[in-house]
């Protein structure tokens, strides 16, 4: 009994053997292990934080559904609202919002800087995520620290994701396009040549991903020459972009001001990726919002002091809407001393050689006596940040003639000024009904250099829109994003009261022969 026993024994462990080893493989064929990977993307808020509300709750759900979610940002987060921008510190309710929806991980933009580097290493020490920067290197003048250039994540089933953040750089000037008085002690790379650098983490992670604040041009080099990375993130460029394929790359833009989440989906089997997918979710389409995150907001308005006095002019400073009666012999422009302190405002705040203001953008008729931050909103409601264009006086000739030829009409054919100017003063000589000439002089009376190119300083609106006509170089326009309101008030809140005198200031002329 015995020896039959353990026949029956040893034949019972046999099959048992035999039948998991040819079930093994047939399990392994069917039930392949699969992961999938979830990067969230915001980028380019500009200050913008009223949807923060709704992004949380979205990014709750996709949290909810996937395991390995991430939430990313594309950079330039700060410099475009006003709440965010006068803070204090500036730019603290948006790093407060981001530690609350918990991103992982941004990128620096070249508005990182707009509050000076004092003010970002404040913020680098309150964010609970990391900002890269590969092609920075910071030196000892600088105020804040060494960015890391790339960022390592693992999974719980061990995948590891590499993340490269690079930085928009000019290739003229070789730095971001920021406030120079920012830059100090720190040095670039383009983005381009920087990547190359970095092309061995491809083969150091199972995920290769770009996290850009580049523009647009940059970013699709970035994305045509650097192999193995599965997608690139981009910023800079407000446009969004769902899903570009570039060779194997996807390349994807959430755009600006948080219109949109950004979705890349990655899908990896037996830790090799199989699929990578992109889409762009609308923000207004997202039916709920998060209510702590919408008690945050209130609490950051409620906080900020519009009331708070900037500056105390001695002398009130009159502008083109102040009363026309009592101004006659300026009809119908009014008064010219309000439109050359915000030019002033403009031209000093952004290094510029000369600044431009439409009349029209300045919306009251005076500032007088305690200056407050509601004096200022309520003088350019319209959030308008500085543009920048490297012109040639032939060009400047050209905007000055369009703006004058726009107040022009059958009811009121007399050529009249339309826009206020820092930093020269103009004349247009109009002969016969016609305009035959445009005289551009320093304050000295001495003509511009014709070869030269100047930095002239305008709202975004004069400048950039396509509203005013003339000629400029595109590749030297720029728009700094960083709001008119905040100059202005920078600048005011300078000022000594006895400085406000700008009685009989006028640089526009036109002369009739």
């Amino acid at each position: 009994m015995l020896r039959n026993n353990a026949g029956i024994l040893k034949l019972t462990v046999l099959t048992l053997i035999l039948m998991v080893s040819f079930a093994l493989p047939v399990a392994a064929d069917s039930h392949s292990a699969e992961e999938q990977i979830v990067i969230l993307h915001t980028t380019d808020e500009h200050g913008t934080i009223e949807n923060f509300g709704k992004v949380a709750y979205q990014v709750e759900m996709l949290r909810e559904k996937y395991d390995n979610v991430y939430l990313f940002n594309g950079g330039d987060i700060f410099s475009g609202d006003p709440v965010v921008d006068h803070f204090d510190p500036p730019g603290q309710p948006i790093v407060e919002l981001m530690n609350a929806l918990q991103y992982d991980l941004m990128v620096m933009g070249n508005h990182a800087v707009d509050y000076g580097q004092d003010i970002l290493a404040e913020h680098l020490e309150t964010m609970d995520f990391p900002m890269l920067a590969a092609n920075m290197t910071v030196g000892e003048d600088a105020g804040i620290p060494q960015l890391d250039a790339y960022a390592t994540f693992t999974t719980e089933a061990g995948t590891v994701i590499k993340v490269l953040g690079l930085t928009e750089v000019r290739s003229d000037t070789m730095k971001p396009s920021a406030d120079p008085r920012y830059l100090g002690g720190l040095e670039f790379t383009l983005p381009v040549d920087a990547a190359l650098e970095y092309q061995y983490l491809a083969d150091e992670s199972d995920v290769f991903l770009g996290l850009l604040h580049a523009g647009d041009t940059v970013e699709r080099a970035v994305a045509e020459q650097m192999e193995g990375m599965h997608a690139l993130m981009g910023g800079h460029t407000h446009s969004p972009v769902e899903g570009d394929m570039i060779g194997d790359t996807l390349y994807t833009r959430a755009g600006a001001y948080q219109e949109n989440l950004g979705k890349v989906e990655i899908t990896l089997v037996d830790g090799e990726v199989t699929d990578v997918t992109s889409q762009l979710i609308p923000v207004d389409e997202i039916p709920y919002t998060s209510v702590a995150i919408e008690d945050m907001i209130a609490g950051f308005y409620e906080e900020l002091d519009l009331d708070e006095v900037i500056a105390v002019a001695e002398y009130p400073v009159y502008g083109d809407r102040y009363e026309r009666d009592k101004a006659p012999e300026r009809k119908p422009e009014g008064l010219p001393y309000l439109g050359a302190l915000v030019t002033d405002a403009v031209r000093d705040r952004t290094n510029a050689d000369i600044a431009f203001y439409n009349i029209g953008s300045i919306r009251i008729p005076k500032l007088e006596g305690e200056i407050t931050i509601q004096d200022i909103f309520e003088l350019d409601p319209w959030s308008n940040t500085a543009a920048l264009i490297d012109m040639y006086p032939e060009q400047i000739r050209s905007f000055v003639h369009h703006s004058t030829m726009r107040r022009i009409g059958e009811d009121d054919p007399e050529y009249v000024v339309d826009v206020r100017v820092s930093g020269i003063e103009y004349t247009v000589v109009v002969e016969d009904d016609e305009i035959q000439e445009i005289i551009l002089e320093d304050y000295d009376g001495n003509l511009l250099d014709e070869d030269k190119r100047y930095t002239v300083a305008f709202n975004d609106y004069l400048g950039l829109s396509g509203a005013y006509e003339f000629d400029y170089d595109e590749e030297y326009a720029e728009d700094t994003y960083r709001l008119i309101t905040d100059l202005i008030i920078d600048y005011l809140s300078e000022m000594e009261p006895e400085d406000f005198d700008y009685e009989g200031v006028l640089r526009e002329h036109i002369v009739y022969e």
